[in-house]
């Protein structure tokens, strides 16, 4: 169990920094050249901009990092001690 939750903590945290970091590339290339922009097809929903998408996919991570680090010090201490 303990692995598990390592893993969950590393894959959220990874998720959360290459969609941050693509995120803000997709930002700068839109402001430096918007004629070259990003842009990624979602099915029906025509040309949506990929900084959207990638936020709208960090918002998990988001949440469970908010429930993570709203719980009590000594609760925290203890999932933290078990997970690592």
């Amino acid at each position: 169990m303990k692995s598990f939750k390592f893993v969950v903590v590393l894959m959220s945290s990874v998720a959360l920094l290459a969609s941050y970091i693509i995120l803000l590339y997709t930002f700068f290339s839109a402001y430096l050249s918007p004629s070259k922009a990003v842009y990624v097809s979602i099915n029906n929903l025509g040309e949506a901009n990929l900084e959207l998408v990638f936020l709208m996919a960090t918002i998990p991570c988001i949440i469970y990092y908010v429930r993570c680090f709203s719980w009590s010090s000594k609760k925290r201490e203890i999932w933290f001690s078990e997970t690592v």
